[in-house]
């Protein structure tokens, strides 16, 4: 199977130039997708997200003065389920088809999901799993630890622990159990300035929320990952011919007009070349043939730039490799275009 399947090269333009010695540089976005931190059964597409973190109207936790914030708890917990569900979505490994409200009475606050309840979820909806949030639990964690006099002392944090699992349902068990930490910072006291910042709690808690749920996502699916790639720009009519048919999307054009330069006698010019070539076949994703580049740059001019480029698309092919693993049966059961 060819890696180029796998991977979608998404060229989102120049952002930015910077000087750079003699030359500057040409910066732009690429997207890169990069495997999971786990390999789940291939067989697992299609999931449910089901949500049997919270108890309706509870409010576990309280503000400063001591009063307790009703809804907190469910606004919270959901946060988890909408940004998980939004990163699978763009994803290519998984299938999203519900989502399912399981609500603890306050009784059973200390219980899992019944496997049995979670098999007849699953299979009313044909699908291979779920993902459960199955609980988590949040805390105020002080410290008086003075990590620099003007800026931060006596710091208030909130701590959260999350508890998520994966219910497979030709096995009847559970496959994967995971437990994430996060804590943000809710109060600030600065000594220099001599007065206590506070910030809203429910915007902190759920942009910790968010960092949790990306943790898991990255954990269990394929992500794209947005990386920055710099080219080389000269003073020179083939280089500026290259930029341009690049902000016409054109890298084959790009690449006959460095290949023009590669054969130049001042090698730091065939060196900068060479190396734009294998940049622009990595975003053709032909990675091998990017490496050969990058290392004829290194070899042109001794470019520490080429060498640290080369363990980057190194890298690349080697999580290339996981990806397909990790994605070939949803290649497989990807319907043809006619």
């Amino acid at each position: 199977m060819k890696t180029h399947l796998i991977k979608k090269t998404i060229v989102l333009g120049a952002i930015s130039m910077i000087s750079f010695s003699c030359s500057s540089l040409y910066h732009f976005k690429l997207s890169v997708l990069k495997p999971a931190g786990t390999n789940l059964p291939q067989r697992i597409q299609k999931i449910d997200i089901i949500n049997h973190s919270y108890i309706p109207n509870y409010a576990s936790f309280k503000d400063e003065e001591g009063k307790a914030i009703i809804g907190f708890d469910s606004t919270f917990s959901w946060q988890y389920i909408t940004t998980l569900n939004s990163l699978l979505a763009n994803s290519p490994r998984f299938e999203v088809k519900k989502i399912y409200n399981a609500p603890k009475s306050f009784r059973s606050r200390g219980k899992d999901l019944e496997l049995k309840l979670a098999d007849s979820i699953c299979k009313k909806d044909s699908v291979d799993a779920a993902i459960i949030l199955e609980k988590y639990l949040i805390d105020n964690v002080r410290s008086s630890e003075n990590v620099d006099f003007y800026y931060s002392r006596n710091t208030t944090s909130l701590g959260s622990i999350v508890f998520w699992k994966i219910y497979d349902v030709r096995t009847r068990k559970i496959i994967d159990k995971y437990v994430i930490r996060d804590s943000t910072n809710v109060y600030n006291f600065s000594p220099y300035w001599g007065f206590r910042r506070s910030v809203n709690i429910l915007d902190k808690t759920l942009a910790s929320a968010n960092s949790v749920a990306i943790n898991y996502a990255q954990r269990i699916a394929p992500e794209w990952y947005s990386e920055d790639r710099y080219l080389y720009c000269l003073n020179n009519d083939n280089f500026n011919y290259a930029i341009a048919n690049i902000k016409q999307n054109n890298w084959d054009k790009a690449i006959s007009c460095w290949e023009s330069c590669v054969s130049s006698e001042n090698k730091n010019i065939a060196s900068k070349a060479a190396f734009n070539i294998a940049i622009a076949y990595e975003t053709k994703d032909e990675l091998n043939i990017a490496i050969e580049w990058a290392a004829k740059s290194f070899l042109l001019f001794n470019n520490p730039a080429s060498e640290k480029y080369i363990e980057v698309l190194e890298k690349r092919i080697e999580d290339n490799k996981i990806l397909i693993e990790q994605l070939q049966a949803s290649l497989q059961n990807k319907p043809s275009k006619k």
